[in-house]
């Protein structure tokens, strides 16, 4: 019996222990909770407080507008009985023009209770307010009262409003000055300070009519809402047989905000918030606190009862201990190393931002630098008289002017990738139909080059945004020629893995060492031209491509040998062929067919340019378009052609001219000056492809 006390003491230590955690653990709940409530109530104090007061202000603006009319009626322009429509419009026109934005409407009433004079409408409508509350409390002596709410006889709105007494020279009851507010002026105030979006607050009566509140609301479906009873609809009905004093109140889930507007004794602003809101993060620790306390409690007792039992035990639970305490500091370190990667990566971007803009201060000087020095020359030789360098200079400003326009495309594409971001829409799609555009569009620059281009053909299916797809692999083809020696190969193919199809870009260039693998997808970073000469691009094609994968969800894969080659591959999920139905639903006025008339180079490379863009492209002729061509088609023409088509088509197709930007544009077309900036001609086809959706939609 002896040798058990010591695990006996065990026993109770370890329940000690877990009666002093559940302790801590029920009084931090209750006290965090308590301080939580209070936070929030005295914030929600200071926003009824905010209300109140800007409601005040607000009001207290148009009564000094009604006490200057008053003034007036009274003084100077006593003989308003005797006014007609033009004068009394003028007067009141006036006044109404140093009101505020909450001031609806402006109206003069006789003694009688006849509407005589009115901001709102002309020539003014046969209306008597002699039956209303308001005109007999200013009858009786009050100088000025606050009424509604009340449906405007024109506006069919729910309003409220200031009404001031009119006396003659004898001081006798002459009639009401009276001011319609604006709910929605308190409503945007209101919304716009809110804490949270459960945050409700509304203006009441002294009848516990609602006059004005914080929710948005169509002002043509305010009758369910405004002038509604507030107990009924104020915080889900809670105030039912409880409503607050001023001050702040806790009442059945919700803490209630009451505050009198100040010179404004009979409205009040009423703030509620739902306590699950604001005891929202209070739960999420004490489930974090409950599980840690039960987990300790379970540990204590576990190990106690195990001691107790067995002194063999001892070593085991020993073991457990120094496991679950090699854990906790195998878990601080991790959490210590995933603070330093995040702070290294923090300062990677700011030296990538850097970089960044130095890069492309750099490389937007260096074009910039050499049209100046063109320019110059220019201006020389055409003061000199020798115009025999004319060609060679107009050829230099044009390849300038083309880099130049090259690097504004491409920042403008990394910009909207990063700041506007992007929205996929995927739906399934022929791979074949994406090789066979980027090998229309990439044909010539590989033959220009001397290298041999080839797709493998493929009868597979994925799905994913073709857009996206489109643009990543031609990133990646454009940068495969570019860094490929003349006489070299470059082969796009496609591979089935498993349930995935795995599309590859191999070339045999002169491939990336693996010190600059892990770089290449930042932005402007080039292996082997730190000179940043321009011809050998910019560096932007892989950074655009490694956010074009990220949106799709699906990871670029690299694989290089300097001077080998260099393999790039993505994997998109397959899907079986979609039915014809399904192709003809697919995405309805989405991309509308280009047709083009003409012959010239700028067109050429229009259409190119659209085709990679996932464009359906076609060459016709003026006689075909006059014979009929689809209703959502878009043309786009040289200027002879885009001449002629506008006046045998006028409005019946989008039509594009191509000019040489000194001929006048055909009346209805859109311009496009030679040489075609890719950025501009994007941006028009996106505009019209949006206008085609929507009119067949």
């Amino acid at each position: 019996m002896k040798s058990r006390r010591p695990e006996t003491l065990a026993l109770l230590v370890a329940l000690f222990g877990s009666l002093i955690v559940l302790a801590a653990f029920v009084v931090n709940l209750v006290l965090s909770r308590e301080r939580e409530l209070d936070s929030a109530g005295l914030r929600l104090q200071q926003t009824a407080n905010l209300v109140a007061d800007h409601t005040s202000r607000a009001l207290d603006a148009v009564d000094i507008v009604l006490r200057d009319m008053a003034a007036e009626l009274t003084g100077s322009q006593r003989d308003w009985h005797s006014w007609d429509a033009g004068r009394g419009w003028e007067f009141i026109s006036r006044h109404h023009s140093k009101s505020l934005p909450q001031l609806g409407a402006l109206w003069i009433l006789d003694q009688q209770g006849e509407l005589r004079h009115a901001s709102s409408v002309f020539p003014v409508p046969q209306i008597n307010e002699k039956d209303q509350p308001f005109f007999q409390a200013l009858a009786d002596g009050a100088p000025v009262v606050t009424y509604g709410p009340f449906v405007g006889r024109n506006s069919d709105r729910y309003s409220f409003g200031i009404a001031r007494r009119l006396v003659d020279p004898l001081g006798q009851f002459a009639g009401i000055a009276l001011a319609q507010l604006e709910p929605g002026y308190f409503t945007d105030f209101c919304w716009a300070n809110r804490s949270v979006d459960d945050f409700e607050a509304i203006l009441v009566n002294s009848r516990h009519q609602i006059l004005a509140s914080c929710r948005p609301v169509d002002p043509t479906q305010q009758a369910s809402f405004l002038g509604s009873d507030a107990v009924a609809t104020l915080a889900g009905g809670a105030l039912r047989g409880n409503w607050p004093e001023l001050g702040l109140t806790n009442v059945t889930g919700y803490q209630i905000a009451a505050v009198a507007l100040p010179n404004y004794p009979e409205l009040q602003v009423i703030a509620s918030l739902p306590e699950t809101t604001v005891l929202a993060p209070w739960s999420r620790r004490a489930l974090e606190l409950g599980i840690f306390a039960g987990l300790a409690t379970a540990v204590l007792l576990s190990g106690g009862w195990l001691v107790r039992r067995q002194v063999a035990e001892q070593s085991q639970l020993t073991a457990a201990l120094d496991e679950n305490r090699r854990e906790l500091e195998e878990r601080i370190r991790e959490a210590t190393a995933e603070l330093a990667f995040k702070k290294e990566e923090a300062e990677r971007a700011s030296t990538a931002k850097s970089r960044f803009l130095a890069a492309a201060s750099h490389d937007l000087w260096q074009p910039l630098h050499a049209l100046s020095l063109f320019a110059a020359d220019l201006q020389r030789q055409v003061k000199s008289g020798n115009t025999g360098g004319l060609e060679r200079v107009s050829e230099q400003i044009a390849a300038s002017t083309s880099v130049l326009g090259e690097l504004l495309d491409s920042l403008l594409d990394v910009s909207r990738l990063d700041v506007a971001g992007i929205r996929t829409e995927s739906a399934p799609f022929a791979v074949q139909s994406v090789f066979q555009r980027l090998a229309d569009s990439y044909r010539r620059p590989a033959q220009a080059k001397k290298l041999t281009l080839r797709f493998r053909p493929t009868d597979r299916h994925v799905f994913s945004d073709i857009t996206l797809v489109e643009r990543l692999l031609a990133n990646l083809i454009s940068n495969a020629i570019r860094y490929t020696p003349e006489g070299g190969r470059v082969l796009v193919a496609a591979r089935r893995r498993g349930d995935q199809l795995r599309i590859e870009v191999r070339d045999s260039g002169i491939g990336i060492a693996p010190e600059h693998q892990a770089a290449i997808f930042a932005e402007f970073y080039q292996v082997g031209n730190t000179a940043r000469e321009q011809s050998k691009g910019l560096g932007l094609g892989l950074s655009i491509v490694d956010r074009l994968a990220h949106a799709l969800n699906t990871p670029i894969s690299l694989c290089s040998q300097p001077g080998a080659g260099t393999t790039f591959s993505v994997t998109l999920p397959l899907c079986p062929p979609p039915t014809p139905m399904e192709t003809q639903s697919l995405r309805p006025g989405q991309r509308p067919e280009l047709l083009a008339v003409g012959s010239d180079e700028a067109l050429s490379a229009a259409l190119r340019l659209a085709s990679g863009w996932g464009w359906d492209t076609r060459w016709t002729d003026i006689e075909s378009c006059l014979s009929g061509v689809p209703s959502t088609a878009v043309i786009i023409a040289d200027f002879p052609g885009a001449t002629t088509l506008a006046g045998v088509l006028p409005g019946l197709h989008p039509l594009i001219a191509i000019t040489d930007g000194h001929q006048a544009a055909p009346v209805g077309s859109y311009v496009l000056a030679a040489p075609i900036r890719p950025a501009k001609l994007r941006a028009l086809l996106e505009q019209l492809q949006k206008t085609a959706s929507r009119s067949t939609a």
